[in-house]
């Protein structure tokens, strides 16, 4: 559950090309010591107790999976973190937004919770609701690119094929394109949002790298990524991005 998509360097581990994801994310919530932070769709709340340990700063966490919520507490109290990190089970992760007052945080973050949610600017309002007038969301978020051409049937067959091998949930709320996911962040009220593109950072490795040898090397940890997202997700993910070079 602490899994996400992360870019690779040449020579990197998996945990701690992981780990630098993580890392840039929090980053870019500009936090100081003791400030109150949201976790959306936290899982066993591996990232948040590492924002814990990074920014000194109190976590809430809310997720859907009420097994990944006790693991969440579990892990917490091992780790003699109770006081910082706070858990929370929840129905719909929307819907949990409306407990919380307004100004209630510093900061929300969530890792690839799209297709979690199935009203994107209701969630964003919230989310803006909640934050205080200072406050920053970070997100990481799968989208479609620019590169991505509705009228190439090539491409087409890629989305298509793309959604069909992901879960069911992926399939009922569709990736949106970098453009929609911006304007649904500037819908729900949100200021000064910035978005990156990280397939087009420049490096030796592109992005898909990690799902296309079937070797699990240093520098190409492959076959944990692609036991993660199941064999049809990987080949549509490779199938993805080698058009968007191609593009």
């Amino acid at each position: 559950d602490a899994f996400h998509f992360s870019r690779i360097e040449q020579g990197d581990s998996l945990p701690n090309a992981m780990a630098r994801h993580q890392h840039i994310l929090f980053g870019q919530l500009f936090l100081r010591p003791k400030k109150r932070v949201l976790a959306v769709a936290c899982g066993s709340g591996t990232v948040s107790r590492q924002l814990v340990h990074f920014s000194d700063v109190d976590v809430i966490g809310i997720d859907t999976d009420s097994r990944l919520i006790s693991r969440a507490r579990t892990a917490a109290e091992e780790a003699g973190l109770t006081d910082r990190l706070t858990y929370h089970h929840v129905g719909d992760l929307c819907e949990a937004l409306t407990n919380f007052p307004d100004c209630s945080f510093d900061a929300v973050f969530a890792i690839e919770l799209g297709y979690r949610i199935t009203s994107p600017k209701m969630f964003y309002k919230h989310v803006k609701r909640i934050l205080k007038p200072s406050g920053r969301l970070a997100i990481y978020e799968w989208c479609f690119t620019d590169a991505m051409t509705p009228t190439n049937p090539e491409h087409v067959v890629a989305a298509q094929n793309l959604l069909q091998s992901f879960p069911k949930t992926v399939q009922e709320n569709p990736l949106s394109t970098i453009a929609d996911l911006m304007a649904n962040l500037r819908a729900g009220g949100l200021v000064n949002v910035t978005a990156r593109d990280l397939s087009l950072r420049h490096t030796d490795i592109p992005w898909y790298r990690p799902l296309e040898s079937q070797q699990s090397t240093r520098s190409s940890p492959s076959v944990s990524l692609s036991w993660w997202y199941g064999q049809l997700s990987s080949r549509a993910l490779l199938t993805a991005g080698r058009l968007q070079v191609r593009a």
